[in-house]
């Protein structure tokens, strides 16, 4: 309801008041866009102009880079959204130019985010609105981390006329920068912010700068400095440093540096946005590793100790160095801020591990090419022994200069030695010519990368270890490939199912590769199944193979293979061990795969997949049994195809999600798989999406594993009601009440059984009679 110019000049003050009190620009800013809606209706009335001639100046004067920093992909969209209104409107029309200046900045950080989590596709349609002549991107194989997917992307792009590549390249350099950094003297922190009320607003994620050395013997306290101000040991934010300081000393005496370790330290610290009220004490690893790298700075012949820029650190030191628990209602703020991140590594108290890994489970629910890991540690010395996040290692002198240069050559501010210079020189000229030779040569496959009719396998320095060539003109980026220890021996396997050209199939295509460690192949398998569908008949037909699955059975691994034929669609389901025995085979009518989103082998009852059976034009989930599967889903009968004679399938179960008004509407063929979660050891969860072009409206049905897979409960996303709720404004829906709409969509639910298809519904009322 509108408010009267009295209550809304009230309003307008009770903002101004609360602006004031925020401890952050950030903060005013989410004020600030939050207060559009109450703005915005009043737009076309000259009563409250002067309101818009206040409001927009002060919008627009705290939208910066600092500010977007540290806001969420959702927060960034609300502020475009307001920005986009504003530009059209016209009450934002003096302001028009430097409205479309902060438009580009905020969709450039926007985009930045998505990237960083692996949302490629989306990062580009956000730049597109501003790159409208941007070429679409090439389809992204299954598989890809969020940075290479991103790197493949920039690569496919870079020809272009516009200026995104530009765009895109400026935001891969600074990313690599990220990837490739160390410092001895700064190290990435996460904090979570509180409000003037005291509650907790946004997680940060900052830098740490500090310097630290020893004190003169005749010291005999420790001293810790904080922007040029000395702090006590019962301040509520430094003090926590004190103790860190302990656990140094600790950790020098028990790694070797006892001489380090008999003195007081002086330390200084700052950090950005310092005048920032954070919570806890999160300050006190980040600022303990620090204090070590510090005291133990690079020597050529000793130790050479950097930090990761790739790494974040939260929690606190105690002076034993124990790692304390960070506070969990701050944990899930500070995960989701390392999420839309460059960072790599997330180190945090192994307490706090499982409901921290929750917690990136459902954000990567939206997000599955982001990779983040967590590092639980216990104690101060955990992380420094991890060589992932510090590089600690004792080095020969080749060795040691060769990684030297290397490094210098990414720290520009580092001035390095004449000596060590010409040494690095002779040594990489030598490690450039024969990396093999080199003692500390890394053999292990960790990735590969496509060439025209084969791969190239590499380790995890993007060296090149052994390659291999098919028989064919050229493959497809929906070639797939998965690595990982499948014998146990702590060296990888590759498993490899090219994908051949269409104009050009050849005997290699929908094959299963395996090979060892060293390149040499393992075996060969068919992962088609020949003559038990009509149509599928040969290995030459076009199929499409979808990712690779390594499940791990008790003391061995299982490799899961699925090919898709389509027109109609349909998959091959194909199990082997992991020398190469056949151990079933399933053929679904529609689609299906072996990715973290649509498959799962965390139920004890079977291998769950989501997918579509395009038989019948709907959504389906169905599990098969962990010991020895065969057969074919249901439906048994169609129209074009005479399926009377198939061998029927030994599914555990087989569930339809029948399409929502919401996606008929819309004309959308089917609905589709979303999400695959397993919630507990009775509860599945199924995330259905119902209309792909409209930001998700997803529909959820969990399913009870103790009472034959039957759907127990319905919940319909936030955009789901959105999407709908617009429809019937156009009017081509009605409006609904949601408990029945969802009892509807809950009782439309179909199973196979025995005796043919049954709904939910049907199933309920035969329950309910006496």
């Amino acid at each position: 309801m509108d408010s009267s110019p009295l209550q809304f000049a009230k309003e307008f003050a009770r903002l101004k008041t609360h602006l004031a009190d925020q401890p952050a620009g950030d903060a005013r800013l989410l004020l600030l866009v939050e207060f559009w809606a109450s703005i915005r209706q009043y737009e076309a009335s000259t009563a409250y102009r002067s309101y818009f001639d206040e409001y927009i100046p002060l919008l627009l004067q705290h939208i910066n880079e600092e500010n977007l920093y540290d806001l969420r992909p959702v927060e960034l969209e609300g502020l475009l959204g307001v920005l986009c209104e504003l530009s059209r409107s016209d009450a934002g029309f003096a302001h028009k130019i430097e409205i479309q200046d902060h438009l580009g900045v905020t969709t450039t950080e926007l985009a930045r985010k998505l990237f960083y989590a692996g949302a490629v596709e989306d990062g580009l349609r956000v730049i597109g609105g501003l790159e409208r002549d941007a070429a679409p991107p090439r389809e992204i194989p299954d598989g890809l981390n969020e940075f290479d997917a991103f790197k493949l992307v920039c690569k496919n792009l870079a020809e272009g006329k516009d200026g995104l590549p530009l765009v895109l390249q400026a935001i891969l350099d600074s990313w690599e920068g990220e990837r490739e950094a160390i410092s001895h003297e700064e190290a990435n922190c996460l904090f979570v912010e509180r409000d003037s009320r005291d509650r907790m607003g946004l997680g940060r994620l900052c830098v740490l700068r500090g310097s630290a050395e020893q004190r003169r013997r005749t010291a005999t306290t420790d001293e810790v400095t904080f922007e040029n101000q000395i702090k006590a040991p019962d301040d509520p934010f430094v003090g926590v440093v004190y103790d860190s300081l302990d656990a140094v000393r600790s950790v020098l005496k028990q790694t070797g540096f006892s001489g380090k370790a008999g003195s007081r330290i002086r330390a200084r610290f700052s950090i950005r946005g310092s005048d920032h009220t954070f919570t806890g004490d999160s300050i006190g690893l980040a600022a303990g590793l620090v204090t070590f790298t510090q005291l133990l700075k690079p020597e050529v012949l000793k130790q050479e100790r950097f930090v990761a820029a790739e790494a974040a650190f939260t929690g606190a030191v105690d002076a034993a160095g124990r790692v304390l628990p960070v506070n969990e209602e701050s944990l899930r703020l500070k995960i989701e801020r390392a999420f839309f991140s460059p960072i790599k590594y997330l180190v945090l108290p192994e307490s706090n591990v499982e409901v921290a890994k929750r917690y990136v489970d459902d954000l990567r629910k939206s997000y599955p090419r982001r990779q983040l890991r967590l590092s639980g540690v216990e104690t101060l010395r955990d992380v420094i022994e991890n060589r992932n996040i510090v590089r600690s290692e004792k080095v020969c002198v080749v060795e040691f200069v060769v990684r030297k240069a290397y490094k210098y050559s990414r720290a520009t501010k580092v001035q390095v030695p004449l000596l060590v210079v010409l040494l690095a020189v002779a040594c990489l000229l030598y490690a450039d010519l024969f990396p093999k030779h080199m003692p500390w040569f890394d053999w292990n496959p960790e990735y590969v990368k496509l060439t025209k009719t084969g791969f190239v396998a590499l380790n995890a320095d993007s060296i090149p270890l052994w390659s291999v060539e098919y028989e064919c003109e050229s493959l497809e980026h929906q070639s797939q490939w998965k690595i990982g220890d499948l014998d146990g021996d702590a060296e990888n396997e590759v498993a490899f199912v090219p994908k051949a050209v269409k104009s050009s199939p050849c005997e290699s295509n929908a094959n299963l590769f395996v090979y060892d460690e060293d390149g040499k192949q393992l075996f060969q398998r068919d992962c088609t199944i020949h003559s038990e569908y009509p149509s599928d008949t040969s290995i030459q037909l076009p199929y499409s193979p979808r990712p690779i699955g390594f499940v791990e059975s008790g003391d061995s691994t299982i490799i899961v293979t699925v090919v898709i034929a389509s027109y109609p669609s349909r998959t091959h389901i194909k199990f082997w061990s992991a020398s190469g025995d056949p151990l079933g085979w399933y053929i679904n009518a529609g689609t299906a795969g072996a990715d973290d989103r649509h498959f799962s082998s965390a139920a004890h009852v079977g291998f769950m997949y989501l997918g579509i059976n395009s038989r019948v034009g709907s959504a389906s989930l169905f599990v098969l049994p962990r010991d020895s599967s065969f057969g074919v889903s249901p439906p048994y009968a169609d129209p074009e195809y005479d399926l009377e004679n198939v061998k029927r399938g030994n599914q555990l179960c087989y569930v339809l999600f029948p399409p929502s008004d919401v996606n008929s509407c819309l004309h959308y063929p089917y609905n589709g798989p979303f999400a695959l979660v397993v919630e507990s050891d009775a509860v599945i969860r199924a995330n259905i999406n119902q209309a792909y072009e409209e930001g998700q409206p997803n529909i959820e049905y969990l399913l009870d594993m103790e009472r034959n897979f039957r759907v127990f409960d319905v919940k319909l996303s936030d955009r789901f009601k959105q999407v709908r709720g617009r429809l019937v404004q156009e009017g081509k829906l009605t409006e609904v009440d949601w408990s029945t709409y969802t009892d509807n969509l809950r009782d439309v639910i179909t199973y196979w059984s025995d005796s043919g298809w049954v709904t939910e519904g049907q199933l309920r009322a035969l329950e309910s009679q006496p």
